[in-house]
């Protein structure tokens, strides 16, 4: 059972807290809809990496002018399975409103010091950059 202030009228109204929204839509364009992904292979030294990543990230909100004490972005660290470590162990997630905000943030100066920043760290292989889109 739901509680009191979440329920469903189907199939054109949403009511969750005191919002009504006619259409789904209204609510997804609210949310960031562009996903920069980082991938970062197994490094040759993990505890370097880890210290390395840790200047990375202060590098990374030094640069954006995003203060340390905001995390708009996900860090992932991979765990092994029953067939070992994974390709990856570690994987940094950033939304963006739109492509063109990502665009614009990836061609900053300070963007392409921290993307070269990332390559110096990521000791077992060039990082996998992906860009994803909500679907």
């Amino acid at each position: 059972m739901l509680p009191d202030y979440f329920e469903f009228t189907l199939p054109t109204k949403l009511i969750y807290g005191i919002g009504i929204l006619d259409s789904i839509e209204d609510t997804v364009a609210k949310f960031k809809i562009m996903n920069l992904i980082v991938l970062y292979p197994q490094p040759t030294d993990v505890e370097k990496f880890k210290a390395d990543y840790a200047a990375h990230i202060k590098l990374f909100h030094q640069k954006t002018g995003i203060p340390l004490d905001v995390k708009p972005y996900t860090v992932t660290r991979f765990l092994p399975g029953s067939d070992g470590n994974p390709p990856y162990y570690q994987m940094f997630t950033m939304p963006f409103d739109s492509p063109e905000a990502l665009n614009e943030a990836m061609s900053s100066e300070g963007m392409q010091e921290v993307a070269a920043d990332a390559n110096r760290i990521s000791t077992g292989g060039a990082p996998t950059i992906l860009i994803g889109k909500l679907s």
